[in-house]
C-alpha cells in the first residue's frame, strides 16, 4: 500500500539516535475498503452447510469469520503503512518493531504507534592527521641469536649427566609418570618421557616438585591435568606420581656450516646465510606486528572519539559470533533455526564489553568506507575467495556452497572491506617510533622513586 494513494496520516517522533515512534492513522474507507475485499474473496470460496459454494450470505460469513478477518486487516494494513513509511523516510530499522494498536473498532480509523531501532548512523571524526608512537621495528643481533639458539636446541641430544644425580633447574629429566584423575583408582597417564625443564612443557606444580629429587626417587605432586586450558583447570586436579630415571644434559649441535646445511633451508648453506635469513624474516615479521600495533592504535583512538549509541540486538548478535568463533560456545548444527539462539547472561560480564567495541568498530570502519567511497574491485574479491581456500582449507565443493549462500558472502565481503579501509587509514597514519616502558620498566622507576622518598 502506498501511503500517498491512501492518505495515511503519519508522524516519526524522535526518541534517541538509535529509536523512533512512528504513529500511523488509516482513514475509515481504507480499512472498510480492505475489510470488504477480504471478507469477498472469502465468500466466493466458502463452503457453509446449507448453501451452495460461494453463495452464503454475507451477513453470515462475516458472523462467522468477520472477527479473524478483521485480525488479518489489521496486521495486513499495519504491515504494508508501516513500510511504506519507512522506505519514504529511508529508515535503516533493524529487528521487528514494537506495535501498539491504539484504536482499532468495526466503521473506525486504525490508528497505530511503532517502536523501531535504527542502524547507527554516526558522524566519524578524527581519523584525519593521526600520529602513533610505535616501538622502532629494528632487529638487533642478540633477536637473531635468539633464533639460532632455538635452531639448536630444536637439534640437540641428551646424554647422562655422570656428575650429578639430583634435579636441578634447566636440566633434562627422563621420567615415568603416572597420572590419575582424583577420586579415581586406576591411572590415566602411565608411560616413560624424557622432558627438558623451564621450557612450560610441564605444570608449574611439576616443575617446582622435581627440582632435588634424586635419581630413583618416586614422588606425588597435586597437579592440573595436562593440556587443561580452562578457568576450570585448579578444579580438575591429579595426583602425579613421578618415579626418577636419570638426570640428563642437553648437548646443542656446533654451530657450523654443516649445522645449517642439516636444517634443509633452502638456498641457505652457511652460517652467514642463516642469519641474514632470519634477520630478513624478523624484520618482515615486526614490520607487520608493526601494521597491526598502529591499527589497534587507530582503532582504539576512532572507538574513544567517536560516541554514539548502540542497538542491544547489534551487540547481542556481535556477542554470539564472537563466543561461537571463539569455540566457547558449541552450536546444535542440526537445529538450523536456533543455532545461535542461545543464554548470553553467563558470558556478558566478561565479554560484552568487547562485543560493544569490536560492534562499534566495525561500524565507524564502514562509515569510513561509506564516506570515502570505497569498494571492492574484482582483483580484491577474487583474492578473497582464493584465500579461502589456501589459508581456510575450504574445499572446492565447500566454496560452492559458501559463496552461493548471499549471507555468509555479504558478510565475508564485508570483512574484507573493512580490511581495504583499514589499510588506506593506515597510509595515512604518522608514524612516531620511541622505545615505550614496558610495565616493568614502569615499576622499577616508581621503586626507584619510592626509595628516594624514604
Amino acid at each position: 500500500m502506498n501511503a500517498e494513494s491512501s492518505q495515511i496520516d503519519s508522524s516519526i517522533e524522535h526518541i534517541n539516535d538509535i529509536t523512533r515512534k512512528i504513529r500511523v492513522k488509516i482513514p475509515k474507507d481504507e480499512v472498510d475498503r480492505s475489510f470488504e475485499s477480504k471478507l469477498g474473496d472469502l465468500s466466493r470460496t466458502l463452503n457453509i452447510k446449507g448453501f451452495r459454494k460461494g453463495k452464503a450470505p454475507r451477513a453470515v460469513v462475516e458472523k462467522m469469520h468477520g472477527p479473524r478477518i478483521r485480525y488479518e486487516v489489521v496486521n495486513d494494513l499495519i504491515s504494508s503503512s508501516l513500510n511504506s513509511v519507512l522506505e519514504s523516510n529511508k529508515l535503516p530499522v533493524i529487528g521487528s518493531p514494537e506495535i501498539d494498536v491504539a484504536s482499532f473498532e468495526p466503521g473506525k480509523a486504525l490508528e497505530y504507534t511503532a517502536e523501531v531501532v535504527l542502524y547507527p548512523d554516526p558522524e566519524v571524526k578524527a581519523f584525519e592527521a593521526l600520529e602513533v608512537t610505535v616501538e622502532p621495528p629494528e632487529v638487533k643481533d642478540e633477536d637473531v641469536q635468539k633464533v639460532i639458539e632455538m635452531l639448536r636446541q630444536q637439534k640437540a641430544t641428551t646424554r647422562k649427566n655422570e656428575f650429578r644425580n639430583v634435579v636441578k633447574e634447566g636440566d633434562v629429566v627422563d621420567i615415568v609418570v603416572k597420572i590419575t584423575k582424583e577420586g579415581e583408582s586406576e591411572p590415566i597417564v602411565s608411560e616413560p618421557i624424557v622432558i627438558p625443564l623451564g621450557k612450560e612443557r610441564l605444570p608449574q606444580e611439576i616443575e617446582k616438585g622435581l627440582l632435588g629429587m634424586e635419581i630413583g626417587q618416586n614422588r606425588k605432586i597435586e597437579a592440573p591435568l595436562p593440556n587443561i586450558q580452562t578457568e576450570q583447570a585448579e578444579a580438575l586436579k591429579a595426583t602425579w606420581e613421578i618415579t626418577l630415571n636419570n638426570v640428563l644434559e642437553e648437548i646443542l649441535p656446533e654451530l657450523n656450516d654443516e649445522f645449517v646445511k642439516g636444517l634443509g633451508a633452502e638456498k641457505i648453506g652457511t652460517v652467514l646465510e642463516l642469519r641474514m635469513k632470519i634477520r630478513e624474516d624478523l624484520e618482515a615479521e615486526r614490520k607487520s606486528r608493526e601494521k597491526m600495533d598502529v591499527i589497534a592504535k587507530l582503532m582504539d583512538h576512532l572507538i574513544d572519539s567517536n560516541d554514539f549509541m548502540l542497538p542491544q540486538q547489534l551487540v547481542d548478535d556481535t556477542l554470539r559470533r564472537m563466543l561461537v568463533q571463539a569455540n566457547l560456545v558449541r552450536l546444535d548444527r542440526g537445529e538450523r533455526g536456533s543455532a545461535m539462539d542461545f543464554d548470553l547472561e553467563p558470558f556478558r560480564k566478561d565479554f560484552e564489553e568487547h562485543a560493544r567495541k569490536r560492534l562499534k568498530g566495525n561500524i565507524i570502519i564502514d562509515k569510513i568506507a561509506q564516506n570515502q567511497q570505497l569498494k571492492l574491485s574484482e582483483d580484491d574479491i577474487k583474492g578473497a575467495i582464493e584465500r579461502l581456500q589456501q589459508y581456510q582449507g575450504v574445499s572446492a565443493e565447500e566454496l560452492k556452497k559458501l559463496t552461493s549462500n548471499r549471507d555468509f558472502l555479504n558478510s565475508y565481503m564485508g570483512e574484507i572491506l573493512r580490511e581495504k579501509t583499514l589499510d588506506a587509514l593506515f597510509e595515512k597514519v604518522s608514524i612516531k617510533y620511541d622505545k615505550l616502558e614496558s610495565n616493568s620498566d614502569k615499576g622499577k622507576k616508581k621503586s626507584k622513586k619510592e626509595a628516594g622518598a624514604e
